[in-house]
């Protein structure tokens, strides 16, 4: 019973997130969907130091795992909103903000992840 409790607040806490995340970006940025990227960023972090800790940690990886990573991370992430968003990109006939979306976060979750599994590392 913790189990699905941990995922089940941490997936309400990310979406949460999520939202007010996009409410606080969006406005800033209007070419590209800010949110999305500053969610998926973030959360690509939060992951890559929830799995470090995972590794070193005595105890709490049941929270570490359920609530932080599929939890948490799980709500916060939003693939399918970036998907959405990249075929509206391409609706419009947007094609270099649809390569140019699609780039920069692909990469930049692929480096907050590392960082933040790194910087677990070096803490640790």
């Amino acid at each position: 019973m913790k189990i699905w409790f941990y995922i089940f607040t941490g997936g309400g806490l990310g979406s949460l997130l999520r939202f007010y995340t996009s409410a606080w970006a969006n406005p800033l940025f209007s070419a590209l969907p800010a949110g999305t990227f500053l969610s998926n960023m973030i959360s690509s972090f939060l992951l890559g130091i929830a799995s470090a800790a995972i590794e070193y940690a005595a105890s709490g990886k049941v929270f570490f795992q359920y609530f932080v990573i599929a939890g948490l991370c799980g709500g916060y992430s939003t693939f399918s909103t970036f998907s959405y968003e990249n075929l509206q990109l391409l609706k419009q006939n947007q094609y270099a903000m649809f390569i140019m979306n699609t780039c920069i976060n692909v990469s930049v979750c692929i480096l907050s992840i590392m960082g933040g599994y790194k910087t677990i590392k070096i803490l640790l």
